[in-house]
């Protein structure tokens, strides 16, 4: 089960670059392939939540791999009723953006590649952002977000204002990023764990 939740977090992030490759040769008609990719993500999500789906009830599940076992850390993520429905939240919202963006782009077909390759890789930070259960996974998932938010808000980094916006996002992603890590940090020496999942059951 979390390959197929892999497949949702990550194609975004994998198959984004990709659109920024083949943007000259599709031009205007990337748009429609770059609506796969959310639905990859969508797809893949809901086959992970029927898969902890039974008796009306959603069964919270742990999905991990190792990443740093010297140092405790899994690649770890919390499969919950939140986690799925803000999952789908943001996947669905990047298929609806893509197809919106299929006709705003259409004056400047020479730069849709970049935007969508931006698009999906902040989609695949969101996604990571949702399912993490390892703080420092979340970590990561959000400094992510923070750099694709950056490119997003300034993707007309040619216009004084596109530039000044996607400095502000910077500094505030920055900022809190910060303190995400202050707190994250405290929580891993006062519980001993970094896993969000055993934290909670601590605290229980």
């Amino acid at each position: 089960m979390i390959t197929t939740l892999l497949i949702g977090i990550l194609a975004p992030l994998v198959l984004g670059p990709a659109l920024l490759l083949i943007s000259p040769k599709l031009k205007s008609n990337l748009g429609w392939l770059a609506l796969f990719i959310p639905l990859i993500s969508i797809l893949a999500i809901v086959k992970v939540g029927l898969s902890v789906y039974s008796n009306h009830v959603i069964n919270a599940m742990t999905l991990s791999m190792d990443w740093v076992p010297s140092l405790g850390i899994n690649f770890s993520f919390l499969v919950d009723g939140v986690s799925l429905f803000f999952g789908l939240v943001v996947s669905i919202m990047g298929l609806l953006v893509v197809l919106y963006s299929k006709y705003y782009l259409h004056e400047t077909v020479q730069d849709n590649g970049r935007f969508y390759c931006y698009l999906m890789l902040f989609m695949s930070a969101m996604l990571g952002t949702v399912f993490a259960n390892n703080l420092i996974v979340l970590l990561v998932f959000w400094e992510f977000t923070g750099i694709t938010s950056f490119l997003l808000i300034g993707f007309s980094h040619e216009k004084k204002d596109s530039r000044r916006g996607a400095l502000m996002a910077f500094i505030t992603t920055g900022f809190t990023g910060l303190l995400l890590l202050a707190g994250l940090i405290l929580l891993t020496i006062l519980f001993e764990t970094s896993d969000f999942s055993k934290i909670v059951s601590l605290i229980g």
